[in-house]
């Protein structure tokens, strides 16, 4: 557990509060699939700015920082062979474990708990913040097989 905060992709506190900034955006249930892929996004801005000009979505210029994009993760993304995200059933787990989120096993999805929704996010960054919101809104805008599809042929991934 001691190495848990310098292992960012498998961080399941980092990821969790990512989590929540996500799934409190609606009062609904998420499935697997699409959290995963907001969750991808999330950790990798260099592919939300990718998503947003393939789709014609307007992002502010001040969303992300240029070191945010403009890096080795970035650059070496070209060679990912799959959309996934290590650590994210450790996270949900963590959310479940904190009564922040709850899983429906018949309809297969996972949405933000009362606690969730009242959470004070007030020492949480804005811009992290904004990233979250602004994904949301992709997700409000296109469908997810049109965000497969961009990704896909678009970003070269494997999509599962």
């Amino acid at each position: 557990m001691e190495n848990r905060f310098f292992d960012i992709d498998n961080n399941v506190y980092l990821n969790g509060l990512y989590l929540v900034l996500l799934i409190r955006s609606e009062d609904k249930g998420y499935n697997w699939d699409e959290i995963n892929l907001k969750l991808f996004l999330m950790k990798n801005p260099h592919i939300v700015l990718n998503v947003c000009r393939n789709l014609g979505i307007e992002i502010p210029r001040d969303l992300f920082k240029e070191y945010q994009y403009l890096n080795l993760q970035a650059d070496m993304s070209k060679y990912l062979l799959k959309v996934q995200v290590k650590g994210l059933m450790d996270a949900i787990n963590f959310l479940y474990s904190k009564g922040l989120a709850e899983v429906n096993y018949q309809k297969g999805n996972l949405h933000a708990t009362a606690k969730c929704m009242k959470m004070d996010l007030e020492i949480v960054p804005e811009k992290l913040i904004n990233v979250a919101n602004k994904i949301n809104s992709i997700f409000q805008e296109v469908t997810m097989k049109d965000l497969k599809k961009v990704l896909f042929v678009k970003g070269d991934y494997l999509y599962e």
